[in-house]
């Protein structure tokens, strides 16, 4: 019989409650995610495996940077931020080895542990406005938000694992 290993998801202190398990739950797609990732060459995270969809590199890339709009132009109100059209092509390929796309990632993630330690009970309760381009109007909670980024993370990693397999 082999041996049991346990696991388990561990909220992270310094961010309130209703936010921690979401955030832990974050950081254990994103640790399996760059597991994923970690023994591929710079040719393999560029490689165009289907044709008119991301490349590997770009899909850790465009997790981070969805995460960075949602944080910083959402939760923060950072009307000015935009994020650069070329990051995902920057960094998901044209020779970027998977420490610099791991960095940025990291980076990301860094700062949303910032703000995350930075809302208080007021800031939980808030609803945090956008006007889409569809012209619709929204408003999310912070947990939809995080909620969001785990499901989103977590959907791009199957279709990188999909295009790692497609590579033999």
């Amino acid at each position: 019989m082999s041996e049991i290993k346990h696991i388990e998801l561990v909220a992270p202190g310094g961010i309130h409650p209703r936010l921690a398990f979401l955030f832990a739950q974050m950081e254990d797609v994103r640790k399996h995610f760059k597991s994923k990732a970690e023994d591929m060459s710079m040719e393999e995270l560029d490689r165009q495996v289907v044709v008119g969809f991301l490349r590997p590199g770009q899909l850790l890339a465009h997790a981070a940077g969805a995460e960075e709009w949602w944080i910083k132009r959402l939760l923060q109100g950072d009307s000015s931020w935009i994020q650069d059209p070329e990051t995902e092509e920057v960094m998901g390929g044209g020779g970027k080895a998977v420490d610099e796309i791991f960095a940025y990632m990291d980076e990301v993630r860094a700062h949303t542990r910032k703000v995350l330690e930075s809302f208080d009970e007021d800031a939980l309760g808030k609803l945090y406005p956008y006007d889409s381009e569809d012209g619709n109007d929204y408003t999310f909670s912070v947990e939809w938000v995080l909620h969001h980024l785990v499901e989103h993370e977590a959907h791009h990693r199957g279709q990188f694992m999909l295009l790692k397999r497609m590579m033999g």
